[in-house]
């Protein structure tokens, strides 16, 4: 990828204008795609089964969000290197890269894609900040920013990335039942609706959609839309499977799209690790790279190193 993309990344277009279309409207896109969404996983395979009711037709909304809750709790940190990515969108055509994901509650995340020469991404998070990288010969640059100062990282660099959002569509923050507003799905008895009010990093309110399969009892989809009803950000998770005969769910299957910026992922995994005991704090540091500039957004000035808990890779 070159330097010109990865500034352009998310750099919104003519198509890109706030809609206009009513919350009405807006929630039957939702259902459509949570539609979709459900139809895909018609047929799927797993060893956890999502054909399976797992739960009554007739249990309430308390004890659902319950249920869900207690599958989260076992669920302090996972890992997985055996994880195949396929970007589409912003790279063009890429190949599928091998990767290895490691996340912990509550703002622990770490992505890095290799091949067979090294590494050729790497995404993060840790209680401080957040960072990402990509290799290009000509401008080499780890962009990074401090949480509070994600809403000037968004206005400068047009990026769709938040940290926050995505450590919680994969699985390890609880749900807060009183913020929820439910709501049946309209053609399917076995989904519901979770809306939640939210503020995104420069104040305004997004909304954030789960779709609840209620009969296997686990999240299939996530999505964040602005006040215009523009979506920001979706999660599609599929091939659930249990860990061990009495432990955790988790999808093995992740699919992330960031519509406005015309950019997405595929994440297929294999084993998972549940709650490591070899996951240490220096999992989730920025990487010290050679000959490797930071820039720190809303910080200090562009610099080759000054920051102190970095992993050299």
């Amino acid at each position: 990828m070159t330097q010109a993309g990865f500034w352009n990344w998310g750099r919104p277009t003519s198509t890109d204008a706030p809609s206009t279309r009513s919350t009405t409207s807006r929630r039957a896109f939702l259902r459509t795609v949570g539609g979709a969404v459900s139809a895909s996983l018609i047929g799927c395979t797993s060893k956890f089964g999502l054909r399976k009711c797992e739960l009554a037709g007739d249990m309430s909304h308390t004890d659902l969000v319950a249920h869900l809750n207690r599958n989260i709790d076992q669920i302090n940190a996972w890992r997985c290197h055996d994880v195949t990515i396929k970007p589409h969108g912003w790279m063009g055509l890429v190949p599928s890269l091998s990767a290895s994901i490691a996340v912990e509650r509550p703002r622990n995340f770490r992505l890095v894609a290799t091949v067979p020469t090294g590494n050729v991404a790497d995404l993060g998070s840790n209680e401080e900040r957040f960072w990402f990288w990509m290799k290009d010969d000509k401008e080499p640059m780890i962009v990074t920013a401090r949480h509070e100062r994600l809403a000037v990282a968004q206005r400068q660099l047009a990026m769709p990335f938040e940290p926050d959002w995505l450590i919680e569509a994969l699985g390890v923050i609880p749900i807060d039942e009183n913020e929820i507003e439910f709501e049946k799905h309209p053609t399917d008895p076995k989904r519901v609706f979770f809306r939640r009010k939210r503020k995104a990093p420069d104040g305004t309110r997004v909304e954030l959609v789960s779709t609840v399969d209620t009969c296997s009892g686990v999240i299939v989809d996530h999505s964040l839309t602005d006040k215009t009803g523009r979506i920001i950000a979706l999660a599609n998770m599929s091939v659930h499977e249990r860990d061990g005969k009495a432990g955790p769910v988790l999808p093995h299957q992740v699919e992330l799209a960031w519509p406005q910026a015309k950019m997405g992922l595929k994440l297929s995994m294999g084993r998972i690790e549940m709650n490591p005991d070899t996951l240490s704090a220096k999992q989730f540091e920025m990487p010290e790279i050679a000959n490797c500039p930071v820039h720190d957004i809303g910080g200090e000035e562009t610099q080759q190193a000054g920051f102190t808990g970095r992993s050299k890779v």
